[in-house]
């Protein structure tokens, strides 16, 4: 029988958006994400997740599936206007996608995706403070994120966006 692993201990982290630099900007290749990019997003989410703390062994469909539910409001309506990818030369490098899930009292980055070879130089960073910078146009207040117990770059990223940890998250939510 094949058996995925257990879903890992999650901790919430949380920005307010009051202290956040609303002048970030994205850049040229930052562009809205979209509904159509489903597709893309699965193959961005299983590579980019493939081999690390966050691998619970799924397949490219499972996550094609998981892109699909974040569009069709499993995870709190997206909002799509604080949701963004970078994409060159029509392939997806990296995503941030945020919802507003409504047990919590803020928006949520329920996703931050980029591709091995393009991590750290900075583009999940850009990203990141682009959907914060829209959400302060949109007149939010807050942002929550939830990062796997022991992601050191996931936790790098967020502390260097000016997230800060708060409590683990009860099992099972938001995945």
């Amino acid at each position: 029988m094949d058996q995925k692993p257990q879903r890992r201990e999650s901790r919430m982290w949380r920005i307010e958006l009051t202290r956040f630099d609303e002048f970030a900007r994205g850049g040229d290749d930052v562009r809205m994400v979209r509904t159509d990019d489903a597709v893309q997003l699965g193959a961005l989410f299983f590579t980019a997740f493939k081999g690390t703390t966050d691998d619970l062994q799924q397949t490219e469909a499972d996550y094609r599936a998981k892109a699909n539910a974040l569009f069709e409001g499993l995870y709190g309506d997206c909002i799509l206007a604080a949701s963004s990818v970078v994409e060159r030369d029509g392939e997806l490098l990296s995503a941030c996608v945020v919802t507003g899930y409504e047990p919590y009292d803020c928006p949520l980055i329920a996703i931050e995706a980029t591709r091995p070879s393009m991590q750290g130089n900075g583009i999940a960073r850009r990203l990141v403070k682009a959907s914060l910078r829209n959400l302060v146009i949109a007149g939010h207040s807050a942002c929550r994120a939830m990062i796997t117990v022991g992601n050191g770059p996931s936790e790098r990223l967020f502390e260097r966006c000016g997230f800060v940890p708060r409590d683990i998250a009860p099992p099972g939510c938001g995945q």
